[in-house]
């Protein structure tokens, strides 16, 4: 109970550092937001673009074992970007540095316990928001001066977040290419990898453009 008493502290002092820091794409893990906001874009982005007669293509990236791999001391450092600092940001490192797993099984009950090192741990009080934060921050990042990124209006549509998955979408095969290097950037630098099998695109518009698009 101890260590939860301690973390339930620090969130409170801490999210809103977090939250003031996140960028608009990412509302996994956020208080108030949900995954229909999203949808919402999309599906106005889609009217729109079949309004104009154009073409859409929508990309979904998954992560491979994203909570499993994702290193502590990248998060550490975006929680400091973000203002997380002195006591708060030494008590977040103790209590993750070292973390324990048990995984529940149905039928047999708990596994054994597993020491993982350092990782945010999840299904803590503020892990949700860590991870999700620290994806965020650097796919904003990279992202931010792209000349490719569609605009609704006056808003503009860079890759939406939702914890460890991502959409792209974009009018051209160009700028899902774009997207890609950029995205293939940013999992480098975070050494994480893009789960192939789960990884997929969907074009969107009427028949001339879609084959456009595919060919």
């Amino acid at each position: 109970m101890r260590p939860k008493l301690y973390e339930a502290m620090i969130v409170a002092n801490s999210k809103h550092y977090i939250i003031g820091n996140a960028s608009k794409y990412q509302i996994g893990g956020i208080a108030g937001h949900r995954p229909q906001e999203h949808l919402f874009v999309i599906k106005s982005v889609i009217s729109l673009v079949q309004m104009m007669g154009k073409g859409l293509i929508m990309e979904f990236f998954d992560i491979t074992k994203y909570f499993d791999k994702e290193n502590l001391r990248d998060a550490m450092n975006n929680l400091y970007r973000a203002g997380v600092v002195g006591k708060n940001y030494r008590m977040w490192y103790q209590l993750n540095k070292n973390s324990k797993i048990r995984v529940k099984i149905p039928g047999i009950g708990l596994s054994d316990e597993k020491n993982t090192g350092e990782l945010i741990a999840q299904g803590t009080i503020g892990g949700a928001l860590v991870s999700g934060y620290n994806l965020d921050k650097d796919v904003f990042e990279y992202f931010e001066d792209s000349p490719d990124e569609l605009y609704y209006g006056g808003v503009r549509i860079q890759p939406l977040c939702y914890q460890d998955d991502l959409l792209k979408v974009s009018g051209s095969v160009e700028g899902i290419r774009f997207g890609n290097k950029r995205i293939e950037s940013v999992m480098k630098s975070k050494q994480l990898e893009i789960h192939p099998k789960k990884t997929c695109y969907v074009v969107v518009g009427n028949k001339p453009n879609m084959e456009r698009i595919r060919n």
